[in-house]
């Protein structure tokens, strides 16, 4: 699964780069987050450096924000797109979250997931980025909640038309009484959560398809090329009509239901 995530991102990576509603929820979160001046902090699944470079921003010339990703374009990406201001104290690595080496007990003071623990597994990653954290240091992800945000619901409703049964990585990552009861179970206290609307944008949600389409492609192998094509109209029509009645409505485009979760390390 975690070659085909690299491969996927591979291909994501300039479009990703340039994603409105990605980068405001990294602002948004970082921000929620509470990160202090000064703190030494771990971005895993850093992507195109969203959230690495809202992190910087927070901790000052003081501290430093080292991003990790598997997906080697990804990290180009974010290397290439770094003011001056940002390369003092941020750093980029090509690294699999669950297999780089990592020391127990770390000076590190903040381990963040935005949008990316969803693409591991989240138990052990919990686990195993806690373990590394200073005591009192925090750990916290921002993770869509269940069968958000709507373009993706439209494409999993409409796939299963086609027998095809799309996971929803979010069942459980992104519902506050699971953050709540994990985190403390592997050791974390003052755990906190917080539900943010963040609104996709129609030069987003143009691509949405696209997108789909590059991350379930093995799903979708057993389609013909008649079934996508009839499968690709369904989903523009339905998206389309969501984007006018948002439009109707006032809105400045679909909503996306975003949770933020943060946790301490017991001393």
């Amino acid at each position: 699964m975690r070659p085909q995530i690299a491969q996927a991102f591979h291909r994501r990576a300039d479009g990703y780069s340039r994603s409105g509603w990605h980068a405001e929820i990294a602002a948004d979160f970082v921000t929620w987050a509470g990160l202090g001046e000064g703190d030494r902090v771990l971005d895993v699944g850093a992507g195109t450096g969203f959230s690495t470079f809202a992190a910087a921003r927070s901790v000052g010339p003081e501290g430093g924000v080292l991003g990790l990703d598997l997906s080697e374009a990804m990290v180009r990406k974010a290397r290439t797109s770094a003011s001056p201001e940002e390369k003092k104290n941020t750093a980029f690595v090509i690294a699999d979250a669950h297999e780089i080496g990592l020391r127990d007990h770390s000076e590190v003071d903040a381990v963040i997931f935005s949008m990316s623990l969803h693409y591991l597994q989240p138990v052990s990653a919990l686990r195993r980025f806690g373990r590394i954290l200073r005591p009192g240091g925090m750990l916290a992800y921002a993770a869509l909640q269940p069968l958000e945000p709507r373009p993706f619901r439209l494409f999993k409703e409409l796939a299963y038309g086609y027998g095809i049964s799309i996971p929803d990585r979010s069942h459980d990552i992104g519902r506050a009484e699971w953050a709540v009861s994990t985190l403390e179970s592997q050791g974390f206290g003052d755990v906190r959560t917080h539900v943010s609307v963040i609104a996709i944008p129609d030069r987003d949600l143009v691509n949405a398809w696209d997108v789909h389409v590059t991350m379930f492609q093995p799903l979708l192998r057993t389609l013909d090329p008649t079934q996508l094509s009839d499968f690709n109209r369904e989903y523009e029509t339905e998206l389309l009509a969501a984007r006018q009645a948002a439009g109707k409505a006032g809105e400045s485009g679909l909503g996306a239901g975003v949770l933020y979760v943060s946790g301490r390390r017991r001393r």
